[in-house]
């Protein structure tokens, strides 16, 4: 239980909360589960023993954006009738703090050079600084694994301006025909 504990004290591995019907919680192998291996840790670092909502990653790069807040995603700031605010929603935060002030500088700075010189280098943009990270997996095929007609999604999750933070995006792309990288 103390991997799954870690993992959920960067504010991931539960649902977000929201109030939308049907968001699961995400998968997370753990130590001692059937479906843990010895190769698990290194197949999460790159993405794979591991499901969550496109929504549930982008909530995890906005508390990065956030200097580390993890802040549950609102989509209505408030609701009106006939100019009048009937009722207004406020931030809710799932998390003060998702780690260190440290390790997060140095995970911006990482995600700023995806996009400067790795492998979002057709994001970069003169007029303004971008931070994110790209994705790509080979979709398994149930218990029938992978084949060489197996299906990649692609990825990317990021924000902007990176030194000051305004908007956020995660994109995804299933089934890609022509470049098959995030």
């Amino acid at each position: 239980q103390k991997f799954i504990d870690k993992l959920k004290s960067f504010g991931l591995g539960d649902a977000l909360g929201l109030d939308i019907v049907g968001e699961p919680v995400p998968t997370l192998s753990n130590v001692g589960e059937a479906n843990w291996s010895g190769i698990s840790i290194p197949w999460m670092s790159i993405g794979y023993e591991v499901q969550q909502t496109p929504l549930q990653t982008l909530a995890f790069y906005n508390a990065v954006a956030n200097g580390g807040q993890f802040v549950k995603p609102l989509f209505v700031k408030e609701i009106r009738k006939d100019g009048q605010v009937i009722k207004k929603f406020e931030k809710e935060i799932i998390k003060e703090q998702i780690c260190s002030k440290e390790t997060i500088a140095k995970l911006k700075l990482c995600l700023e050079g995806v996009v400067e010189n790795g492998t979002a280098k057709a994001l970069n943009n003169s007029n303004f600084k971008i931070a994110g990270k790209t994705g790509t997996v080979i979709l398994s095929k149930g218990e029938k694994g992978y084949s060489k007609t197996s299906k990649y999604q692609a990825s990317f999750a990021g924000y902007f301006p990176a030194d000051n933070p305004k908007y956020s995006c995660v994109v995804v792309v299933a089934g890609p025909t022509q470049q098959i990288y995030g």
